[in-house]
């Protein structure tokens, strides 16, 4: 049963993880578009904290790598990004 828990606490976290690398992306793009100081910007910033939080609620550390198309968490996750259709695959 711990097996269990401990795997589905493993997919939620890397759904929250997956989700921070979006809104970061998100981020740093209306950060290059928007002036400082813009509402648009605080509020992605906002979003980021929110994650982040929940993030380290579950768990107090995390190992994430970021490379040309791919994000690594925890040794064991990948996630590829295809840059032609945005698809996501994770093995």
């Amino acid at each position: 049963m711990k097996k269990n828990e401990s795997s589905t606490n493993k997919e939620h976290l890397l759904k929250l993880v997956t989700k921070f690398v979006l809104e970061l992306n998100m981020a740093r793009k209306k950060i290059s578009f928007y002036p400082e100081g813009h509402p648009e910007i605080e509020e992605q910033i906002e979003k980021l904290k929110s994650i982040m939080t929940k993030i380290f609620d579950r768990k107090k550390t995390i190992s994430l790598g970021i490379a040309k198309d791919k994000i690594f968490f925890e040794e064991i996750c990948k996630i590829y990004t295809n840059k032609r259709n945005n698809h996501r695959k994770k093995y």
